[in-house]
C-alpha cells in the first residue's frame, strides 16, 4: 500500500522556524524505504510532501511577520503596499502560488 508522507511543522504560530525535524523525518522515511525500492509515484509523493511542509513554514512566517509589522505600524501614515519575495526559492511556482492565494494578501491586509 502506498502511503502519504506527513512532515512536522514546528514553531506553529511563532516567528521562528526550523527544518531540522523535516530533515530528520525525511531521513527516517528513507532509512525505512530506500529510494531505490520506491516507485516513481512514491518518490513524487515524498518530494511533494517535503516541499509542501517546507513552504508551509515559509508561508506561515511571512503572514505572521506581515501581521506583526502591520500592528507595529498601526496609526502611521505610510502604508505597506507590497512584499518582494526574491532569490532562488522565490522562483518556485508552488511557493509563489501559495503566497499569492494567501487570504492575507488577497484581502490587501
Amino acid at each position: 500500500m502506498e502511503e502519504e508522507y506527513r512532515f512536522p511543522h514546528p514553531f506553529r504560530g511563532k516567528l521562528a522556524f526550523s527544518y531540522a525535524g523535516l530533515r530528520s523525518e525525511l531521513t527516517r522515511i528513507l532509512v525505512k524505504n530506500p529510494v531505490e525500492t520506491m516507485s516513481e509515484k512514491m518518490k513524487r509523493k515524498l518530494a511533494k510532501g517535503f516541499m509542501v511542509a517546507g513552504f508551509k513554514q515559509v508561508e506561515e512566517k511571512v503572514e505572521l511577520g506581515w501581521r506583526q509589522l502591520d500592528l507595529e505600524r498601526e496609526g502611521l501614515e505610510e502604508e505597506i503596499k507590497g512584499l518582494v519575495v526574491s532569490g532562488g526559492v522565490a522562483s518556485n511556482t508552488y511557493l509563489r502560488t501559495q503566497l499569492s492565494f494567501s487570504p492575507l494578501f488577497l484581502s490587501g491586509k
